[in-house]
C-alpha cells in the first residue's frame, strides 16, 4: 500500500511539473544599466513583477548610484475584455508602451520637466496577450516609479504578476494559471500528507499495540472505533475556518513566515520565537514542501497556496488532538479499564477548548499531546515504575516543555512524587529508606532522558544565543501580561478566574461530574491511588499560574485531560448503580449529550462566521476608488479581496479626520477601545449622525437552536470575554458609510437584530 501511495504522489508531481508554467517565468524581462541612456550592454538581466526604483537599485547592487536606467519588456495577458485605465507616476523620466510598433510614441510618458509626475490614459483591450514595455531613466534626482492599472469596475492596482510573462510563448491566462496553481498546490498537499504519514503510522501502530495488550473485547473495540470516528469529525469540522485568506482569525496561530525564518537559519545562529521550538520543527514539514514548490517554480504565492499551507499546519493539530484523546483513553485503561476510559476520553472530546484548539495551528494542542503522553507514563510509574516508564516520562515531559514553556509547571512537583513512590516501594520490600533512592537507576534514567531531549529540542549546541533570547522574550511577556496583583486578594481573583476558565471549557454539567468523580475517588480506598494524577495539576497551578498571575481557558487544557477521567469515572458509577437505573442512564445521557452539543457549537460558529458574508459584501458593494478603514486588526476583521484597507489603531484620533468613505467595525473589538471621555467610544461616534456616518450593513450569523454554547453570556454578550478566544468567533460586523449604497447592497447588509 505504501509503495502504491508513493508511486501515485510521485506521478502526480511529475505531471504537475510538466503542465504547470514556472512561477519564475512570471513577470517581465528586466534590463538594468549603470548609465541614464540605456547605453551599451545591460549590467544585469532578470525577471521581475515589480517595477520600482528600489528594485532597480537591488538589481544593480549599488545603492549609492546616481545615474541609472532600466527597461522591462514582455506581455500582459488580459482575461476580461473591456476599458482599462493605465497610470504611471515618476519624478524622473518614464515611458510606457502598449501594443507598440517600432518607432511608435509611448502610450504614457512622464519626465522631471513635467508639471505633474503622473500620467494616465484609458484604453479598450481585447482578451489575450498584449505586448508592453516600461522604460525608466534617472540622471540625478528622482526616486519614484509606479505603474498601475484599473480594470473594468475595479480599483487602481499594480499589474498582477500572474498576468505578466517575459515572452509570448509563456503568456497564459491568469485564470488558467490559477487553476494549474491549484492543482500544483494539491500535489504539494499530497507530499505533505506523505511526509506526515510515517510519524502518524508509528503512533497508530504503537496505540493499537497498547489496545491489544489491554485485552479489549469486541464490544470495547467497537466503542473505541466509534469514539475515534466522532473525534475525527468534531476535530476536523471547521478546520477551514477563515480560509482562503492571507491572514488568520485564530489568535496566536503560528504563521508560515515564522517557520520560513527558522528554515532560513536552520533554526540556529540566534533564531528564536516567543514559543519553544519543537512545534516549529514539526510545522517545518508542510512549510518546507510549499517553499520548495515555490522556489522550483511550480507554485506562485496566492491565497490558495497560502491556505493550503495553513490547512496542512492545522491538520497537524487535528492529528495531535486525536492523539491526545488516544493517550487519555490509555490512561483510563491503566486506571480502571476500558469502560471508564471510554467515558473519560469522551468527556475530554466534548470540551469546547479541545475542539477549538484541535483545528488551529497554535501550540496548545501539540503541547497537550505530549503532556497527555507524559501523564500516561506517570500513571504507569505509579503502578509499576519500570525504567522504560521513567524514560518515557522524561522524554515526553521535555517535549511538552519544548513545545510550550509553561508546561514546565506540570512537572515541578512530579520528581518529588516519583521519589515518594520509590520510597514507598522500598518500604514495602522492607528496604531501609535513605538518600540512595535519589540515585536509583530508573530515576536517573528518566532525568538523563529529560535533559538530553531538552538540549536536543532547544538545539543548545548550535543555538545557545537563540535559547537565551527566547527565555528573555518569554520572561518579558510574562511580566507584562499580569492581570492580578501579587497579593492575597490577587491570588483569590486568580482562583476565581481559573474556576471560570475550567467551567467555560467543560460546561456546567461536565464540571459537576468531574467534581463528583474526584469526591468519589477520595471516598473509595481502592481508587485513592488515582489521586496521584492531581499532582501535576496542583504543581501547574502553584508554580505557574500563581506566579504569572493570569489565566485563559487554553491554559487549563492539561488539567482538563485529568479532570475528564474523573468525570468518566463518575459517569460509569452512575450507570452501574442498582437503584433508579432509568434515571441514572437518562442523567448521564443528558450530561454527555449536552456537552457534545456544547462542543459542536464551536464548529457551527466557525462555519457560520459572519465575517465571510461581510467580506463578500465589501468586495461587491464598496466602489473601487472608495477609501476603506477598519477598526481592529487582522484577527478580528473580514478578509478583503481587493487592496488592503487602512487599519484604524487609534479611533479616538483617526476618526476625527473624515478621510474614510466606509468603515468596517467588529463591534466587540470596538467596545474594547471605549473611553470614558464623552463621544470617545468608536461606536458612539460612528452612530452619531452629526459626524456624517450611517450604518449601511450589519452581519451577525444566528446559531441553530441546538448550539447550546450560544446561550453562554460570553457568547451572547456585546463585550469580549477576556478568558477565551472562542467568543471571538462569529463576531457582529458592521459597515458605516458617508454616502449612499445601492438598494441591493442595503438589503444584503440588513441582518436582523439577533443579539
Amino acid at each position: 500500500m505504501e509503495a502504491g501511495v508513493l508511486v501515485t504522489v510521485l506521478g502526480l508531481s511529475i505531471v504537475a511539473a510538466l503542465v504547470t508554467p514556472r512561477y519564475a517565468d512570471r513577470g517581465l524581462q528586466g534590463h538594468y544599466w549603470t548609465n541614464a541612456e540605456w547605453r551599451g550592454a545591460p549590467a544585469r538581466v532578470t525577471s521581475s513583477a515589480e517595477f520600482t526604483v528600489p528594485v532597480i537599485r537591488r538589481a544593480l547592487r549599488d545603492p549609492g548610484l546616481e545615474a541609472f536606467s532600466a527597461e522591462w519588456t514582455g506581455y500582459l495577458f488580459v482575461d476580461m475584455p473591456g476599458r482599462y485605465t493605465f497610470a504611471i507616476e515618476s519624478d524622473a523620466g518614464a515611458e510606457f508602451y502598449l501594443d507598440a510598433r517600432s518607432g511608435q510614441a509611448p502610450f504614457l510618458e512622464t519626465s522631471a520637466r513635467r508639471d505633474s509626475p503622473t500620467a494616465s490614459r484609458p484604453v479598450v483591450l481585447s482578451r489575450g496577450p498584449h505586448s508592453i514595455r516600461l522604460r525608466y531613466t534617472r540622471a540625478g534626482d528622482g526616486s519614484l516609479l509606479d505603474l498601475t492599472w484599473t480594470p473594468p469596475g475595479g480599483k487602481s492596482q499594480p499589474l498582477p504578476d500572474v498576468s505578466l510573462s517575459p515572452d509570448a510563448g509563456s503568456a497564459v491566462s491568469p485564470a488558467a494559471l490559477r487553476r494549474r496553481n491549484h492543482a500544483a498546490a494539491l500535489v504539494a498537499g499530497a507530499w505533505i500528507a506523505l511526509l506526515l504519514y510515517l510519524p502518524v503510522r508509528v503512533f497508530v501502530v504503537w496505540f493499537l499495540r497498547q489496545v491489544r495488550d489491554a485485552g479489549l473485547d469486541a464490544r470495547d473495540r467497537l466503542a473505541l472505533a466509534g469514539l475515534g470516528v466522532a473525534a475525527a469529525g468534531l476535530c476536523a469540522w471547521g478546520v477551514t475556518w477563515g480560509l482562503p485568506g492571507w491572514f488568520t482569525w485564530a489568535a496566536d496561530e503560528i504563521g508560515g513566515g515564522h517557520i520560513e525564518d527558522g528554515l532560513a537559519q536552520w533554526f540556529s545562529s540566534g533564531w528564536f520565537q516567543l514559543y519553544a521550538p519543537l512545534h516549529y520543527y514539526v510545522l517545518a514539514i508542510p512549510v518546507a514542501v510549499v517553499q520548495f514548490a515555490q522556489r522550483s517554480g511550480l507554485l506562485f504565492v496566492d491565497t490558495w497556496s497560502a491556505s493550503v499551507q495553513l490547512f496542512a499546519m492545522r491538520s497537524i493539530s487535528v492529528l495531535m488532538g486525536l492523539g491526545t484523546l488516544g493517550a487519555t483513553y490509555l490512561i483510563g485503561v491503566e486506571l480502571s479499564g476500558p469502560r471508564r476510559a471510554w467515558f473519560g476520553a469522551a468527556a475530554l472530546l466534548f470540551t469546547p477548548t479541545l475542539v477549538y484548539y484541535a483545528k488551529t495551528a497554535n501550540v496548545d494542542m501539540p503541547y497537550v499531546f505530549w503532556l497527555s503522553l507524559s501523564f500516561l507514563a506517570f500513571v504507569r510509574i505509579v503502578r509499576r515504575g519500570s525504567l522504560a516508564d521513567h524514560v518515557a516520562l522524561g522524554v515526553t515531559a521535555a517535549a511538552a516543555v519544548g513545545t510550550k514553556d509553561q508546561a514546565y509547571g506540570f512537572y515541578v512537583l512530579v520528581p518529588f512524587a516519583v521519589l515518594a513512590l520509590e520510597g514507598m516501594r522500598r518500604r514495602q520490600r522492607g528496604a531501609p529508606l535513605s538518600l540512595a533512592v535519589v540515585w536509583d537507576r530508573k530515576l536517573l534514567g528518566g532525568a538523563v532522558a529529560a535533559v538530553i531531549t531538552f538540549a536536543l529540542i532547544h538545539n543548545l549546541a548550535f543555538n545557545m544565543s537563540g535559547f537565551v533570547g527566547h527565555v528573555r522574550a518569554m520572561l518579558d511577556m510574562a511580566d507584562g501580561s499580569r492581570d492580578y496583583p501579587p497579593t492575597v486578594a490577587g491570588q483569590m481573583q486568580l482562583a476565581v478566574a481559573t474556576l471560570q476558565s475550567l467551567r467555560f471549557g467543560f460546561g456546567w454539567p461536565m464540571s459537576v461530574l468531574a467534581l463528583a468523580g474526584i469526591v468519589s475517588t477520595v471516598r473509595r480506598p481502592e481508587r485513592r491511588w488515582w489521586l496521584w494524577l492531581l499532582v501535576p495539576i496542583v504543581s501547574y497551578y502553584v508554580t505557574t499560574l500563581c506566579v504569572v498571575l493570569y489565566v485563559y481557558d487554553r491554559f487549563m487544557l492539561g488539567a482538563q485531560v485529568v479532570l475528564a477521567l474523573f468525570a468518566g469515572s463518575a459517569a460509569v458509577d452512575l450507570l452501574t448503580g442498582k437503584r433508579y437505573r432509568v434515571v441514572r442512564v437518562a442523567l448521564v445521557s443528558a450530561i454527555y449529550g449536552f456537552s457534545a452539543l456544547n462542543a459542536a457549537s464551536v464548529n457551527v460558529m466557525m462555519t457560520r462566521d459572519a465575517r465571510d458574508a461581510a467580506g463578500a459584501w465589501v468586495a461587491r458593494c464598496i466602489p473601487a476608488r472608495a477609501s476603506l478603514g477598519v477598526i481592529g486588526s487582522t484577527y478580528y476583521s473580514p478578509h478583503f479581496a481587493s487592496a488592503p484597507p487602512t487599519w484604524i489603531r487609534y479611533p479616538d484620533q483617526e476618526l476625527r479626520t473624515p478621510t474614510f468613505d466606509f468603515i468596517v467595525v467588529n463591534t466587540r473589538y470596538a467596545r474594547r477601545l471605549d473611553s470614558p471621555a464623552p463621544g470617545a467610544s468608536p461606536l458612539t461616534y460612528l452612530n452619531d449622525p452629526a459626524h456624517g456616518y450611517r450604518r449601511v450593513a450589519r452581519f451577525a450569523s444566528p446559531l441553530p437552536w441546538w448550539a447550546v454554547m450560544g446561550r453562554e453570556s460570553a457568547i451572547r454578550g456585546d463585550r469580549e470575554f477576556l478568558l477565551s478566544n472562542i467568543p471571538k468567533i462569529n463576531p457582529e460586523t458592521v459597515v458605516f458609510a458617508r454616502g449612499p449604497v445601492s438598494p441591493a447592497c442595503s438589503a444584503a447588509g440588513a441582518a436582523p437584530d439577533l443579539r
